[in-house]
């Protein structure tokens, strides 16, 4: 297994862990609560999330690179085109989850929905650029 593919996997746990809580959290008990509460805790909750998957996301790199030290700066051309190609599918998916905001953002719904849709988007596009590019290793091994 090559380390961008070590680092795709973990990246991807790491993604799928921390914002299953927080969705869980924001869809479940967050939702049903009153506007200005609602406001203010799925912007905190979100806060910890970003800081957790910046957090693990650091240290798991820091530690896959210290056990795989030979591997993590080999590069070569089907490193750049698995890389590529994996971005520009996640792109697709990214500006689709984009549009669907401003299309909510238009319809005048409420903040807190508008927010929920962007960063599923942006979540939902770095899990499946994760698993196109695992998918491609794989496929190219």
């Amino acid at each position: 297994m090559t380390f961008p593919e070590k680092s795709a996997l973990t990246i991807t746990a790491i993604l799928l862990a921390v914002f299953g809580w927080y969705f869980w959290l924001v869809l479940g008990p967050i939702a049903g609560a009153s506007s200005p509460a609602r406001d203010f805790a799925y912007t905190a909750v979100m806060g910890v999330a970003l800081a957790a998957v910046t957090v693990l996301a650091t240290v798991s790199h820091i530690i896959l690179a210290i056990v795989f030290h030979r591997q993590a700066n080999v590069r070569d051309e089907r490193d750049r085109l698995i890389n590529l190609r994996s971005t520009r599918i996640a792109c697709y998916l990214l500006v689709t989850g984009v549009f669907a905001g401003l299309g909510l953002a238009v319809a005048r719904a409420d903040r807190f929905w508008i927010a929920q849709v962007l960063v599923a988007s942006l979540v939902l596009a770095s899990v499946v650029e994760s698993a196109v590019k695992v998918a491609l290793y794989r496929r190219s091994a």
